[in-house]
């Protein structure tokens, strides 16, 4: 595992994410690799608040169809979270993959936060901001949400 080009390195995975092929540009991204070859790859972004502002959220993981299935994507996440957190900062990532969020609803590293697994109201908004877009597009869906705070044993 390693940090990369994020632009670059998105270019190999985009068409494989389930929700579009775009990527924040600001993202730092790292990719995992098996012998040498890219097989996932995974992407950060700030995540500031009117609480705290050294906040960081996943953005975006994806794993090659051929490489899916034995835990690349939950081991790269944790992976990167630890690192997150281990400058001080925060680590929050919100998933609707179902295998992503039960490891994190197992995992003594990551904590549920209010928003784990409810069904988002506050997605169906009437404004019409292209976030609010997004949001109600996804309304429907009930997703994983957690801190990552790493293993306090």
């Amino acid at each position: 595992i390693e940090p990369c080009d994020t632009e670059k390195v998105w270019e190999m995975f985009r068409r494989n994410h389930y929700l579009s092929g775009k990527i924040n540009k600001s993202a730092n991204s790292w990719v995992a690799c098996v012998k040498g070859k890219p097989v996932a790859m995974t992407s950060v972004t700030p995540f500031t608040s009117g609480i705290w502002s050294d906040g960081w959220r996943g953005q975006r993981t994806v794993v090659l169809p051929e490489f899916q299935g034995i835990g690349i994507g939950s081991s790269l996440s944790d992976f990167v979270a630890s690192e997150v957190i281990r400058t001080g900062a925060r680590f929050f990532s919100k998933t609707a993959h179902p295998a992503l969020g039960e490891h994190r609803n197992k995992s003594i590293s990551w904590k549920p936060t209010s928003k784990n697994m409810v069904k988002r109201k506050d997605y169906n908004s009437s404004r019409k901001t292209k976030e609010d877009g997004h949001k109600a597009a996804h309304a429907h869906r009930i997703c994983y949400s957690h801190e990552y705070i790493g293993n306090n044993s």
